[in-house]
């Protein structure tokens, strides 16, 4: 695999956002906005929180916020109250299930929330009673999550310790939110179907419009790595729900099922939403757009490189994603071009590269690693490609 030793150098010296709290903060270059905040990690980070769920009290017995922090604003609460889960709204019966659900509050802030059963309804109704814990975390805060609500998730369902025999104050503390070190275990990706629907997940992900997904086994890690794939500026701004029930209210942007039924087919009629069943083969709009990070994507999965790929994607901070991505997965083609290229398509890479302008680190490493390849040295660096350069196939023109 000829890249990872560039993404090691690249990482040595700039802290993309969520990577592990020891690295330096990262240089960016005039092309690139700032990200990240250039402190180093720390241990935990301060949030509001909120507790929604059903519980016999003065102010009534359904589904309501109980307990919140005093910094969730009343739009925050509203959006809250409409997201979340009330009786049913877990996919499965199973009393450890849980569900994860991310949006973004009206005001701006980050909301990710853990759902799980906690004994048993009070209500004539009965069944399992559900309870959501809501945190709502600023963008700088996100970050070092790496703005993976998967992430995120995780914690709370190690923080999350509501009894209804002992219901919590209507005020909550601000929550001391534990700031994980990185992913959980990457799927177990060896069958090509496997495989093929990861990338259709990462593909959907890429895409725009709102969208049901079926056909995903084991949704949670793939989720994570499928967001893992893709930039902070995508990754942190979905809107996304897995184990929960469908809900047309909820107006997200991909909710994670075993299989669409006909029920569902029926309700997202007529309301702009797609339904796609991972399983099936078929190749979807934004594929084109995003080809060739798909293709790299893939190949990187194939040789069981999800970590390495994942630190390539965090290196990319820029807004421009499918140009972001395209460079990246060119230069990462061209590198390994370079090990069996002829003499003539060696010329041709060489003078591409050495009139490349890199936007970031990581494509200054990529084209530092392919001239080096090549041999060319700093003093035959050019200011322009030569015009015959504009002639070559399409998978060595400049990105530029």
């Amino acid at each position: 695999m000829g890249s990872r030793p560039i993404i090691d150098r690249v990482l040595r010296h700039s802290q993309a956002p969520g990577q592990p709290r020891a690295q330096q903060a990262p240089k960016h270059s005039k092309r690139q906005p700032t990200p990240a905040p250039a402190h180093s990690c720390p241990d935990c980070i301060t949030c509001d929180q909120a507790i929604f769920t059903s519980i016999r009290s003065p102010t009534g017995e359904g589904y309501r916020i109980v307990a919140a922090s005093h910094g969730l604003k009343g739009d925050e609460k509203t959006a809250i109250t409409r997201q979340s889960p009330s009786h049913g709204g877990l996919l499965s019966a199973l009393t450890d299930a849980t569900g994860m659900l991310a949006y973004v509050l009206p005001s701006g802030r980050y909301c990710i929330s853990h759902s799980s059963y906690a004994g048993t309804e009070h209500t004539a109704r009965g069944g399992q009673r559900i309870v959501t814990h809501v945190v709502a975390l600023s963008e700088s805060d996100y970050r070092y999550f790496g703005g993976n609500p998967v992430r995120v998730h995780r914690v709370l369902g190690k923080t999350s310790t509501f009894d209804p025999a002992t219901p919590p104050q209507r005020t909550l503390e601000q929550l001391q939110l534990t700031v994980d070190a990185g992913p959980g275990p990457a799927p177990v990706l060896i069958a090509p179907s496997a495989i093929d629907v990861f990338i259709r997940l990462v593909s959907t992900i890429l895409g725009s419009g709102k969208c049901v997904i079926g056909g995903v086994d084991n949704p949670i890690p793939m989720l994570e790595w499928a967001l893992e794939m893709v930039p902070f500026s995508t990754r942190s701004k979905v809107s996304i729900s897995t184990g929960l029930t469908f809900s047309l209210a909820r107006k997200l942007e991909f909710t994670l099922i075993p299989q669409p039924g006909p029920e569902i087919l029926r309700s997202i009629k007529g309301h702009d939403i797609h339904c796609r069943d991972l399983s099936s083969p078929v190749d979807y709009p934004e594929s084109s757009a995003y080809r060739e990070w798909l293709m790299l994507v893939r190949q990187w999965v194939s040789k069981g490189a999800l970590q390495d790929i994942r630190r390539m994607t965090a290196c990319i901070l820029g807004t421009n994603e499918p140009e972001a991505l395209r460079r990246v997965a060119q230069l990462c083609t061209d590198t390994e071009l370079c090990r069996s290229a002829d003499k003539n398509m060696q010329d041709c890479l060489r003078s591409k590269y050495s009139a490349f302008v890199p936007d970031n680190d990581l494509e200054k490493e990529l084209r530092k690693k392919i001239l080096a390849m090549l041999a060319v040295d700093d003093q035959q660096i050019v200011s322009a490609p030569p015009p015959q350069l504009q002639q070559q196939p399409a998978r060595i023109q400049s990105p530029g």
